[in-house]
């Protein structure tokens, strides 16, 4: 039995259609192909033919450092010393000056004047002061002023007691007391008598009148 074939299932009649796409699109991978850029990870190898001839790295010259220099030797200076005798011209030369200079004399300044104070007690002077009438009258007049102490005379105490006194500008005797005394009365009677005696001459410090410390010997004898 023959097969019929349907109109719309010829395909001659679609040839030269179906060629020419074919061609078109067969055009079209060619092209694609030779301007297709590849982005992937394969290695690329590089040849002297990319940059051009290079000179091999083992035909760079070596440069030749020369050795230092050898150190130079430094000789002393050799100094010339001058002889004293010299050295004494060249520093004390002879002038001849002619007229003897004028001595120059220089005197010291007086020394400033000390003060004194009037008030201060001495114990030592230039000047001493002294009883107004002598030491001989002052004696004298203690000797007849004096009186041997009753209790003294009934123990048979005797000896000597030292007064200190102080002469004041005026001549009069102040703080009177015994520093070594015998007791017995006797104390207190050189005192009473010191107080009872005249004023003195003022010892005198620098022309100046002052105020002089002295000490007395009073002696007690049983007769």
């Amino acid at each position: 039995m023959e097969t019929k074939k349907s109109s719309k299932a010829d395909l001659t009649k679609y040839r030269s259609l179906i060629f020419g796409l074919s061609f078109l699109i067969t055009l079209s991978f060619i092209i694609t192909a030779f301007e297709w850029k590849s982005y992937g990870n394969d290695s690329v190898a590089i040849t002297e033919s990319s940059f051009g001839v290079l000179d091999p790295l083992w035909n760079i010259p070596i440069t030749a450092i020369p050795p230092p220099p050898k150190p130079m030797k430094v000789w002393p200076t050799v100094i010339e010393v001058a002889k004293e005798d010299d050295i004494i011209k060249d520093e004390y030369p002879q002038i001849d000056i002619g007229d003897e200079p004028t001595p120059v004399v220089f005197v010291p300044a007086p020394p400033a004047p000390e003060i004194v104070d009037s008030y201060k007690i001495f114990d030592f002077v230039e000047s001493s002061a002294v009883p107004m009438d002598g030491f001989e009258v002052f004696y004298r007049q203690i000797a007849d002023n004096i009186k041997y102490p009753s209790q003294a005379r009934r123990m048979g105490v005797k000896g000597r007691v030292f007064v200190q006194f102080v002469i004041n500008l005026d001549g009069s005797l102040t703080d009177i007391k015994v520093i070594k005394g015998i007791g017995a009365g006797c104390d207190e009677e050189a005192i009473r008598v010191l107080k009872a005696a005249p004023a003195w001459k003022p010892g005198k410090q620098r022309g100046v009148p002052v105020r002089q410390r002295m000490i007395l010997p009073i002696t007690f004898e049983l007769g």
